[in-house]
């Protein structure tokens, strides 16, 4: 060990323990919610079908674009000022930015439900699509129910109760809403009752959060006076808006391109693609919950020597997760589509290209949270724009050509871009990069597992579920195996150690 890591290796392991612990609870959950999430999307796609799904698709593709506009920002105010009055001690603030939030996304939340109701024989005209408007009318029902729900998750996020928001968002919403639309396709009701339980699902998860962040927050529930900082909020919520906005149109755009050009079977494909490649993302999606603070407390205090080595190995082990998942996904992919029916066989393509995004964005690891959360929000927003631009016009140029795989080579090019600048920019900037020698190991492991599954291929049937699963398990098997026989560095032994000491395996 060198001179100067002496004086940081305390620090290092501490910061690392706490991720390690509090992502991989929030993992944990995260990963329960998706069995539920995914176990929800095949009894749809089954009962539904490509086109009868696609329609859900699009109309939930419009919710969800139009929670981050009814937000108004301010969920992130919420995250940013009850962490930084709780180090403060400050519950009456706390309280003051919480119902200023509530209240200021209930408005906006309930005005835009009304505006999408009247839009929607509109939009329906716009897509050429039946049954459209009355889908529109049914989910957005749920506009006004998802805002308040992320004001209260960000409040249990920035109070760090991070696994009980996590326990919220997926377990109790997607848990709800399997059971009701397993009810609701028992009595006859397919669309329409997809619709209803996606509805039942948020407001489920909104009483929840409500009632955990008032036990775990006991100054809401009375009524002491509040103190309400609104042109700092504001000032934080307006860049914070635009950027969810623009964030959230790269992800809609390729579903709303499809809309328009293409048929309801068509966003149908795409959007079982689009859900299996997000599990590739899942651990940069769990990590981020907590490193995300980790950096700015970090960053705040000057320690820019731990920082760098912490995402090093944090981005480290999110690739090597993700990699795993993703040459499975890749290997296996026209067996998994076809569990969700042989129509959606045809988006294998677009499940490998949305997949080498994923595994591309696992690869820089929370790069986006190291020029936000170091206080360069402007920087994050610009590289936000260009990348819907690109995927914009990508999408424009490919998808009436290409079709679905249009569509996924529009996300690709658009995530890819603006992550490569993100990455640039840190380095330039802050002189930190994600990467180092140790990511070889990982790559070799994944030549090697993929070798042997394509050979194995080559001469023998490997043909139905069973040959499948079997595979599968070897490919994971061999992966691990080889990731060990490499040798587990210092850094990747601390993070193992640090999750048996949690869980008392040692």
């Amino acid at each position: 060990m060198k001179p100067h890591e002496k004086t940081i290796e305390p620090t290092y392991q501490q910061e690392l323990l706490k991720v390690s612990k509090d992502a991989g609870l929030s993992f944990l959950f995260t990963v329960s919610g998706l069995v539920i999430t995914y176990s929800t999307t095949l009894l749809i796609t089954r009962v539904l079908g490509a086109a009868d799904f696609g329609v859900f698709a699009l109309a939930q593709t419009i919710l969800l674009s139009a929670i981050p506009i009814a937000a108004l920002g301010l969920n992130h105010s919420v995250l940013r000022f009850t962490s930084l009055y709780d180090g403060r001690d400050e519950p009456e603030r706390i309280k003051g930015v919480l119902r200023f939030a509530l209240k200021g996304g209930a408005i906006c939340g309930v005005l835009l439900t009304a505006l999408l109701l009247i839009m929607a024989p509109w939009l329906q005209d716009f897509f050429g699509w039946q049954n459209l408007s009355s889908a529109i009318r049914i989910i957005v029902i749920a506009l006004p129910l998802a805002v308040l729900m992320e004001m209260l998750l960000a409040g249990l996020q920035g109070l760090r109760y991070v696994s009980r928001q996590t326990f919220v968002r997926t377990i109790i919403q997607q848990g709800v809403r399997l059971m009701v639309v397993s009810l609701f396709f028992l009595i006859g009701l397919r669309l329409v009752g997809v619709l209803w339980a996606t509805v039942i699902g948020m407001a489920s998860a909104l009483v929840v959060g409500f009632y955990l962040l008032k036990k775990k927050f006991s100054h809401f529930r009375y009524a002491n006076s509040c103190v309400v900082e609104k042109g700092e909020i504001i000032r934080f919520s307006t860049p914070m808006f635009f950027n969810n906005l623009l964030q959230r149109g790269s992800l809609d755009l390729p579903v709303l391109l499809l809309g328009y050009f293409l048929a309801e079977a068509d966003v149908g494909v795409y959007a079982v693609a689009f859900r299996l490649a997000l599990l590739v993302s899942l651990p940069l999606a769990a990590v981020n919950l907590i490193f995300a603070p980790t950096i700015s407390n970090l960053y705040g205090r000057g320690d820019k020597e731990t920082l760098a080595r912490l995402f090093k190995t944090v981005t480290k082990w999110v690739f090597t997760l993700s990699l795993c998942t993703g040459l499975a996904l890749i290997l296996f992919a026209k067996p998994i589509l076809s569990v969700f029916g042989a129509e959606f066989v045809s988006g294998a393509v677009v499940l490998v290209v949305l997949v080498l995004a994923q595994m591309v964005n696992a690869g820089v690891g929370s790069v986006g949270y190291m020029l936000s959360m170091t206080g360069r929000p402007g920087l994050n927003l610009t590289n936000t724009a260009a990348q819907f631009a690109v995927t914009l016009a990508v999408g424009i140029l490919c998808i009436p050509q290409f079709g679905v795989a249009g569509a996924g080579v529009a996300m690709a090019v658009g995530l890819a871009i603006a992550n490569l600048a993100r990455v640039i920019q840190v380095f330039v900037i802050e002189h930190i990069h994600p990467y180092s020698s140790a990511f070889g190991k990982p790559l070799i492991a994944g030549l090697i597992s993929v070798a042997i599954i394509l050979g194995l291929r080559a001469v023998m049937s490997t043909d139905g579920i069973t040959g499948t699963l079997l595979l599968l398990m070897l490919f994971v098997l061999v992966f691990s195996v080889s990731l060990i026989a490499l040798r587990l560095n210092e850094d990747d032994q601390a993070v193992i150690n640090s999750i048996r000491r949690r869980l008392r395996w040692a």
